[in-house]
């Protein structure tokens, strides 16, 4: 599994464009602009807020798929470590793009990543352990070719 992690240098990182770079291997400048073509934006602005509907949108431009694989109701949302203890083996074995509250975060075996952290840390190290799960999405390559 070989999934991008872009430098840690690199300001202005929001976390929908910066899942999708990870997920895609495109640099942030590429990701941003697919965004705000979904966005209807003509000025490669920064993307501050993101919808699910745009990244899915965004993630088919770049060959990838995010299929919606478990979304939880207002009442039964667990937190991101109920989540990570609950997860099957098959959960383990594909990278997670999880939409905690007003978050995007990639979880993929027992590693966790997002733009606050800028690079693979262990999944129990996560800094957004309480927020809760709303929906979880399978990333899939829409080609042949596997880049994960």
């Amino acid at each position: 599994m070989n999934l991008y992690v872009p430098p840690k240098r690199t300001p202005g990182w929001y976390c929908g464009p910066f899942a999708l770079a990870v997920l895609s291997g495109l640099s942030f400048e590429k990701i941003r602009a697919i965004i705000n073509h979904h966005k209807g934006r003509r000025t490669n602005a920064g993307v501050r807020i993101t919808t699910n509907e745009q990244l899915i949108l965004s993630a088919k431009d770049v060959d990838f798929e995010l299929k919606e694989f478990r979304h939880f109701s207002s009442t039964s949302r667990p937190t991101l470590a109920a989540y990570v203890k609950s997860r099957s083996y098959d959960e383990r074995s594909i990278p997670l793009l999880v939409w905690v509250t007003s978050h995007y975060v990639i979880i993929h075996g027992e590693r966790f990543i997002d733009n606050h952290t800028k690079e693979w840390v262990d999944i129990n190290k996560t800094p957004w352990r309480r927020k809760r799960v709303i929906t979880v999405y399978q990333c899939h390559p829409r080609n042949n070719t596997s880049r994960l």
